[in-house]
Formats: C-alpha cells, sequence, structure tokens
C-alpha cells in the first residue's frame, strides 16, 4: 500500500476549445461561437506566466474541453514548443487530456506516447447507452468510434483512463451491468461522475444525489468483492487511502482547493476551477492582466478563499468532516444552495463514506494490514483509522 507521489505545486484545467463533435445531452461545455478556441496569444500567456514560477517543481495542466482533438496536432506541438522556449528545464510538466476519443488515429496515439501524456477517456457505458447519452452528428453511433480510439491508445501504449457520467440511463442500467460492461472489456481504470447543475430544481438536485449515492455504493460494493488490484476506480481508491492516512489520488478528496487549481477558458478568463467558469464570483482575472507567481497572494484570491472556508465549514456538522472537509466545493456549493442536509444522503459521497467505514469496521484483516504498513513506514496511525466504530451496522 504505497503512498502516492507528491502533489503538484501549480494545476491549470485549460478549455482548449468549447467545439465538440458529439452532442452530449448533459454537457454543460460544448459552444459553437466565434471564440470558443483558445488563440495563440492566450496559449504563449499561459507558459510565459508559468516560466515565472521559479520555484515550482511539478506543474499539472489538464487539456479539457469542448473536444480538445479538434485543435489538430499542430497546436499541441505549438505547445509543446514554447513549453521548452519558456518554462524552465527543471520544472515538471505533465499533461492529462480528456477527449471522446472519436477521432485519435495512429498519428495521434503515437503522439501521445511520444510526448507521455495521460489521456481520459469519456465512455458512458455499452452501446444503447453511449449512443444515448453522447450522439455523434445527426444522432450517429458514439459507441465504435469511441471504442477504436480506446484500442489504439492502447495499442501504443498511452495511459488511458475511463470516464463515465452517471445521468439517469446511467443509473437505470445499474452498477452490475456498468461493472459487468467494463469488466467484460478488460477496462480496468475507470470513474464515475455524477451530474453538476443538469437538474430542474433542488429536490430534483437532492433526488439525484441519492440515487447516485446508492448506485456508486453498490458498484464499490461489487469492486471489494472482487478484490483484484488491476482495477482501479479512482472514486474508490481515493477515499480507500483517506482512511488509511495516505494523500487521496482526486480533487475532491483533498479539502481546501483554492489556489491549487485554475480553470483558464478559451477567452484568457482565469477563474477558480473550470466548474465555475460560468459564475463571475469566482473569476480570478484575465491572463494579460494577472500573474501566476501572485495569485496566492492576490485579494482576489483572498476574497474566493474566504467564501471557500464559509461553504466548507457548513460541513462541519458530518461525521465525516474530519475525512472529506467539505468533498468538492462545487457539489457543496450546490448542495446548500438546494437547501440539503449535510450529513445526510443529500449528500453526494455521504453514502460512499458511510459503506467505506463499514466495510473496514467487519474486515480486521484489511485493517491491520494497513496498520502493518503505516507502522512499518514509521508513520502516526491516523485518525480515520483510530475513529472506526467496530459496532457499526
Amino acid at each position: 500500500m504505497a503512498g502516492r507521489p507528491s502533489p503538484f505545486d501549480f494545476r491549470l484545467i485549460v478549455k482548449c476549445t468549447r467545439r465538440c463533435n458529439y452532442t452530449c445531452e448533459y454537457c454543460l461545455d460544448r459552444r459553437s461561437t466565434a471564440d470558443a478556441d483558445l488563440d495563440f496569444a492566450n496559449l504563449a500567456r499561459i507558459f510565459h506566466l508559468l516560466g515565472q514560477l521559479e520555484d515550482t517543481k511539478k506543474i499539472q495542466i489538464i487539456w479539457h474541453g469542448g473536444e480538445p482533438l479538434l485543435r489538430g496536432i499542430r497546436f499541441f506541438e505549438k505547445m509543446l514548443f514554447l513549453q521548452a522556449e519558456m518554462v524552465p528545464s527543471h520544472v515538471q510538466v505533465t499533461h492529462v487530456l480528456q477527449t471522446n476519443g472519436s477521432l485519435v488515429d495512429d498519428e495521434w496515439a503515437s503522439f501521445f506516447q511520444a510526448c507521455g501524456f495521460h489521456l481520459g477517456v469519456s465512455l458512458d457505458g455499452p452501446k444503447a447507452v453511449q449512443d444515448a447519452n453522447r450522439p455523434a452528428g445527426k444522432r450517429q453511433s458514439s459507441y465504435e468510434p469511441t471504442l477504436n480510439g480506446i484500442s489504439l491508445l492502447e495499442q501504443h501504449g498511452v495511459r488511458v483512463g475511463l470516464l463515465s457520467v452517471a445521468n439517469d440511463r446511467v443509473l437505470n442500467l445499474g452498477a452490475v451491468e456498468l461493472w459487468g460492461f467494463f469488466k467484460e472489456h478488460g477496462f480496468n481504470r475507470f470513474g464515475v461522475l455524477s451530474l453538476r447543475g443538469n437538474q430542474p430544481d433542488p429536490e430534483a438536485e437532492l433526488d439525484y444525489n441519492r440515487r447516485y449515492g446508492q448506485f456508486i455504493v453498490e458498484l464499490m460494493r461489487l469492486w471489494l468483492a472482487e478484490d483484484d488490484p488491476d482495477i482501479q476506480i479512482r472514486e474508490f481508491r481515493s477515499k480507500l487511502d483517506m482512511f488509511f492516512g495516505l494523500a487521496p489520488g482526486v480533487c475532491k478528496d483533498g479539502g481546501a482547493c483554492v489556489g491549487k487549481y485554475y480553470g483558464i477558458e478559451p477567452s484568457g478568463q482565469v477563474y477558480h476551477c473550470d466548474k465555475f467558469c460560468s459564475d463571475s464570483a469566482w473569476r480570478i482575472g484575465h491572463l494579460s492582466d494577472l500573474t501566476f507567481r501572485d495569485l496566492q497572494s492576490s485579494c482576489v484570491v483572498e476574497g474566493i478563499r474566504e467564501r471557500e472556508t464559509r461553504i466548507r465549514s457548513a460541513c462541519e456538522p458530518c461525521e465525516w468532516y474530519s475525512l472529506c472537509k467539505g468533498g468538492c466545493l462545487a457539489d457543496t456549493a450546490a448542495l446548500l444552495a438546494a437547501n440539503g442536509r449535510v450529513g445526510t444522503d443529500d449528500c453526494v459521497q455521504y453514502a460512499l463514506y458511510s459503506s467505506m467505514s463499514s466495510f473496514l469496521a467487519r474486515s480486521p484483516g484489511v485493517l491491520q494490514a494497513a496498520i502493518d504498513e503505516i507502522s512499518s513506514q514509521a508513520k502516526p496511525l491516523p485518525t480515520s483509522l483510530i475513529g472506526v466504530d467496530s459496532n457499526r451496522p
């Protein structure tokens, strides 16, 4: 149970385009306006500002869309040229790209492998679900093009993880069917995301949270019963590590996040995280009038950080607050806006924490293995283990 690598010093989520060749019914990010692409001037500004971070050692850039591959390989070759020219060589830059996979060919796959990109591919499930959720142009199938893209990436040795969005079709499909689909195709690295901002009213939002909670708990039970270390479901592995006192593997489990993640729009506008790019209250500034070096101490970021503290503090009555620390800021803000009750299944993550705790309480062998591993590394026993109640149902 080795710990995760040290965290990145700086993370950017860059919307390099808002255009997309799919018309996913739940998507909030797709646009077709004239300013939907990040232009070269703003791309150059990003790397100019990154080059000023003298003390930074590790940077992660997540290329997002829309569909990033619509920008073409030349765009990313220019990006790597700017990085080489402007970012000091001692700085480690990791590139992650989220794609629907349909445009991947041998040239793209070779490029990603040669340049060390990590790829996330969006796949919601079996053909009927995928085609209905994520139609290509004129309602054409997206299933075969996406699977073909995944296959090409794997053939070229590119590190690939899949992301499924749990809308009504996926929830109705059920955890057993989704689990069976991923296993049948040998997809061993995936995550299942909750919807955001798609419900018609607050009660529907809370009802969705409860249904998603039930779904994700059932999926977790299947994963635990399988007991296969080669199958990595990011939400579960991250929380399991947290229970054992290790660093979480996903941002939503890391607690306070303002000042750690920045979302950049094609226009050059900078926000706290890409989940807030439609809300001016979370806007930090424009690439042309700020410096990454001074962001942490800026008055704007300090004001946003105070807002984050107020939102997270509302979760303090929850029994999992010491571990969760308020979860994903966007999810918690949405919960409070819907008048949801913290510490209940109104929260999209509550059921998962409770069920994982129950599993650990009933699994003394797993707990002892974790304690032995932590003790061998001369680490103090984490309070998340000390606090596990063996009488919890």
